[in-house]
């Protein structure tokens, strides 16, 4: 789980066994599209240094998907509308 972006760095929660860590987003990186799927790769995090489980975050959501106001509305739990809130930075940094 993200708990925030800064600066290219993701802070993430393990979702396995909680452990807090980081994954720093590589300078320059852009969303690598791949044709035969007619979708965006998936970007996976480092392995969790506590249980090494890895998280793989969707970058296929639609841009009309993308409205930080949308989400509000949803009616969610703070920390999903959070969570999506910054994968959409993150997805929005990475298609610039």
């Amino acid at each position: 789980m993200i708990l925030k972006q800064t600066n290219g760095v993701l802070f993430l929660k393990c979702n396995k066994c909680g452990t807090e860590y980081n994954h720093a987003l590589m300078m320059g990186q852009k969303l690598k599209f791949l044709a035969d799927f007619n979708q965006f790769e998936n970007i996976p995090t480092n392995p969790c240094p506590n249980c090494g489980t890895v998280e793989v975050f969707n970058m296929n959501i639609e841009d009309e998907q993308l409205n930080y106001e949308d989400i509000k509305k949803m009616n969610m739990p703070n920390k999903e509308i959070n969570q999506r809130h910054y994968l959409i930075d993150v997805i929005k940094s990475l298609k610039l």
